[in-house]
């Protein structure tokens, strides 16, 4: 197999993807070590190249021609490719760390650019650019280039008519593609590993089989890749799967092409004892009556009393449908991609309509944004009765055909492909939209039919071309309406409006949260316990979790940075409801997960609440030099207010510019800027993890806790900032 040209390089994208031929990468240590290059917990404001965990111990093999060649440190400590010898060859062993290096620890060096073309090796240095490099995904060769970090154009590639590695065109054809599709072996295909319990989660654990499958045999399997949907109904949980043969087919789904499925599945759980048991059993199978229809991409309650179901299945090749389940059977409301006749008495039908997205109940009507990337993206909605029912005498009606684009033919270049999410805030339906040049935020007040009856209230490309594609995710919280991103280049977003008004939307995470621009998505985002639980998909195994008590936009709690403890391969969180099961018991969080991974298939997880962990880590959203030369992960201007809040003490970032730890009997703690300061002042916690008062350009105070990573309010009342070695600075406080 010769090596394969791209149109493009691009990180690895769930949503987004071409296919094509793939090429092998292999596991070192015969199964004794997890597949666990591209997952590494990187801390934006990590200190002195001290790194939390390594990635795994991989071989970087290239299949040309039939012939692996690994990447190899010759013994004069350059690199190249050469064929693979055996599998525990030092030479050819590799750890992608938590710094973005790529280090051999055999020889105790690191992949080097010593110059815009050529490579060497050198003693590792985690802060030099030089030694940095971006593993991302090429969606059309299926497989993994390596690229420079700070310019994702350049890759390992082949120099032109001879031997070794060089820097060339990441979508030329001399770029070099890896992958790591190695099948698991049997013992870590079967073993289980316990989730891990983090942040303000406790007992977590897996409360189906990985896929729903049960047996061996049956109709239920791990192609089951995506639990898609997630929705409490009366007393029990419905999950609505993505089931996919291969991850080609993983890939390939959002292309509009047919893919190999055994069709979707719909599985109903119940628990007698407050999570402790399930009871699970299949609603439908293969897709209910096409196994073309290959996922429930979506699953809403309507109606008094939430009487029904309505769920959007995605079907490539015919076109998408709307069923409706009562409890007891499910009804076709329309398939095909879309009903026969609407209120212009004209067919909807249109099989480029290949999934709906998002759904939203809004002043008596269904909403339905639809995915069609080939005209448009479509909105429908028809009215309803209080119990759900469609009223007498209306059809479906078109929102808009186009994408609420200002021409009927909207530039197939500048066009919104998709309402990806909608969400009812205060008195407006809004509706959330991928478009390649930036995702766009509509709203409306009536929710009518036609462009003029809506409005648009954020463009992301509207300061200037945008990487932020997609409003992936819409979400009413703490007064507030949040919108997640998807950005495959800097990382996602998160931003706020505590109106929905133009011009009011506000960061409180950015640059992939936490600073790592590997979280690229934020996928999905849910209330839980009175806080919000957010779930960022990645491009590196073993995606995070992250939870607010509100939206101050400064503190959060970390629930996992690996997928709970999931095995390698779990890119996201994909869905999260909470759920009550009734008869007294505490509420529970289930999560849902998502891989594209062969040999894998969807975990689902329960969680409890963990009141006395909730440690509320100061938020440090922004890359280090976003700020000007004080290299602030976040500065907060003096009007902020409160910082951190435990329930017995809090902290206070006032007017006068000073920082205060207090409690119930008052202030416990002060920066000795107390009165010296005013509103001008900045509070910055610094990419090496010192905590910094300014005053006009000056520095005022810090806490000298160089080498931190996160300050916490902890549950016994004392301000801490802690390191990987533990507290590095405290201020000494206690509870009333």
């Amino acid at each position: 197999m010769g090596m394969s040209g791209t149109a493009g390089y691009a990180s690895m994208d769930l949503h987004s993807s071409r296919g094509g031929e793939s090429v092998r990468f292999s596991r070192f240590n015969r199964g004794l070590a997890l597949i666990l290059l591209f997952f590494a917990v990187f801390i934006a404001n990590h200190a002195f190249g001290q790194f939390p965990r390594v990635s795994g111990l991989v071989e970087l093999r290239w299949n040309q021609d039939g012939t692996d060649q690994c990447l190899t440190l010759t013994a004069g400590g350059d690199v190249t490719l050469e064929r693979c010898g055996a599998i525990d060859e030092p030479s050819h062993i590799w750890v992608y760390r938590a710094d973005f290096t790529l280090h051999n620890p055999e020889a105790d060096v690191c992949l080097y650019r010593f110059s815009p073309r050529h490579l060497a090796t050198a003693r590792c240095d985690g802060n030099d650019p030089n030694q940095k490099w971006w593993i991302g995904y090429d969606a059309q060769a299926l497989a993994y280039k390596i690229s420079r970090f700070d310019d994702r154009n350049r890759c390992l590639g082949v120099p032109k008519g001879g031997p070794g590695l060089r820097i060339t065109r990441c979508a030329g054809e001399r770029a070099v593609a890896f992958d790591f599709s190695v099948p698991d072996p049997p013992d870590l295909l079967t073993g289980n590993i316990p989730p891990q319990d983090t942040g303000t989660l406790r007992n977590i654990r897996e409360i189906v089989p990985e896929g729903f499958k049960f047996s061996p045999r049956g109709n239920t399997n791990l192609h089951n890749k995506y639990v898609w949907s997630l929705v409490q109904y009366k007393n029990a949980v419905l999950v609505g799967t993505l089931n996919a043969a291969t991850k080609k087919d993983v890939y390939e789904f959002t292309e509009g092409v047919a893919i190999n499925s055994d069709g979707a599945q719909v599985w109903k759980g119940t628990t007698p004892d407050g999570g402790k048991t399930w009871k699970w059993k299949p609603l439908f199978n293969n897709g209910l009556f096409d196994k073309d229809n290959f996922g429930v991409r979506k699953m809403i309650t309507c109606g008094d009393n939430d009487r029904y179901i309505l769920a959007v299945y995605m079907n490539n090749k015919d076109g998408f449908g709307l069923l409706r389940y009562d409890g007891k059977k499910w009804t076709k409301e329309f398939t095909d991609g879309g009903p026969t006749t609407s209120q212009s008495s004209g067919s909807l039908q249109d099989p480029h309509n290949v999934s709906g997205r998002g759904m939203a109940v809004f002043r008596d009507y269904v909403y339905l944004g639809i995915v069609n990337t080939q005209t448009a993206a479509k909105m429908w909605r028809r009215k309803i009765n209080p119990d759900c029912t469609w009223a007498e005498g209306f059809e479906w009606e078109v929102v808009t055909g186009n994408g609420f684009a200002l021409r009927t033919n909207p530039d197939p270049e500048d066009k919104n492909d998709w309402f990806g999410d909608m969400e009812v805030f205060g008195p407006h339906v809004y509706a959330g939209t991928l478009n390649e040049t930036g995702g766009q935020i509509w709203r409306s007040l009536t929710g009518k039919p036609g462009r003029r009856n809506w409005e648009k209230v954020y463009d992301a490309k509207a300061l200037g071309p945008s990487r932020d594609v997609n409003m992936i995710k819409l979400f009413s919280f703490d007064d507030g309406l949040v919108a997640g991103t998807e950005n495959q280049q800097d990382g996602a977003e998160m931003l706020v409006s505590q109106t929905g008004d133009e011009g009011t939307w506000q960061r409180i995470f950015e640059r992939g949260m936490n600073g790592d621009p590997r979280n690229t998505y934020v996928w999905f985002v849910t209330e839980a316990f009175g806080r919000m639980y957010t779930f960022w998909g990645s491009d590196f195994p073993g995606y995070h979790a992250f939870s607010m008590a509100d939206l101050a936009g400064v503190s959060y709690d970390t629930e996992s940075t690996n997928a709970f403890n999931a095995p390698p391969l779990y890119y996201g969180g994909r869905t999260a409801i909470q759920f009550s099961p009734g008869n007294g018991y505490d509420p529970l969080l289930l999560m849902g997960t998502a891989t594209p991974d062969n040999d894998r298939g969807l975990r689902l997880y329960a969680a409890e609440y963990n009141p006395d962990n909730v440690g509320h880590v100061f938020a440090t959203a922004a890359l280090p030099g976003r700020n000007g030369p004080t290299r602030c992960l976040r500065t907060l201007r003096a009007e902020t207010g409160t910082l951190l809040n435990n329930g017995q003490s809090w902290v206070n970032w006032r007017e006068t510019g000073e920082l205060a730890v207090r409690g119930p009997s008052g202030r416990k703690w002060v920066t000795p800027t107390d009165g010296s300061t005013s509103a001008v002042a900045k509070l910055c916690f610094n990419k090496n993890g010192n905590l910094v008062i300014y005053h006009k350009g000056q520095k005022v105070w810090q806490s000298g806790s160089f080498g931190g990573e996160r300050m916490k309010l902890r549950a016994d009342c004392n301000l801490v900032i802690a390191g990987s070695n533990g507290v590095i600075w405290s201020s000494g406080t206690t509870c009333d």
